[in-house]
């Protein structure tokens, strides 16, 4: 009985560590196909603003999802090119100076991409809570309404305090459950020599 018991948990946690590891595989294959496409897509001038990029990430995708749903992805995918045409361009000093242009001609279309996303969307990679209020703030500061200003100011305020709290009692946790990993596994140790 109790090998049956460990054979199903051991199948269970096989299933749910490959899910997890076909979602990481499968995200990755996304960002690279849209790094790829994105590059000759910027080589060629067949992208000219965001929305091409955004049209490009959503067929990449397979995706319907909105635009606020996947500008904080663009935005962390454009960065993500940058450090890597930084990189190419460090590494390859010595290249032929018409391949250096296009490295750099190649980071001012990602810079400027990256420009239009924030503008679109400047708080795009907070949370969900965070962007509103934000967005919020900057509604009542643009029709000079002080008073909601602060209001938003204040509903920011709780909702760090709300973070830092859940970020000491996370610490709290780690720092019992490995506590607890090292006594269980003394205790397994011993149960095996005896």
């Amino acid at each position: 009985m109790e090998i049956i018991i460990f054979t199903s948990f051991v199948i269970a946690y096989m299933l749910v560590l490959i899910t997890f590891v076909s979602y990481l595989f499968k995200s990755e294959i996304v960002v690279s196909r849209l790094k790829k496409i994105l590059r000759t897509a910027l080589k060629y001038n067949t992208v000219k603003n965001i929305e091409d990029v955004q049209t490009l990430y959503k067929g990449v995708k397979d995706t319907t999802i909105s635009n606020s749903n996947h500008r904080h992805d663009l935005g962390r995918i454009l960065r993500k090119m940058i450090i890597d045409v930084h990189i190419m361009l460090r590494k390859n000093k010595k290249e032929e100076k018409e391949e250096e242009i296009e490295q750099i001609d190649l980071m001012k279309k990602l810079k400027q991409l990256l420009e239009e996303n924030e503008r679109i969307s400047p708080f795009s990679e907070l949370p969900l809570q965070e962007r509103m209020v934000f967005n919020d703030a900057v509604l009542f500061l643009e029709h000079n309404d002080v008073d909601a200003v602060k209001g938003k100011i204040n509903e920011l305020a709780n909702f760090l305090v709300t973070a830092n709290d859940r970020k000491v009692k996370s610490e709290r946790l780690t720092k019992i459950s490995f506590i607890l990993a090292i006594i269980s596994t003394i205790i397994t140790v011993l149960s095996l020599i005896w």
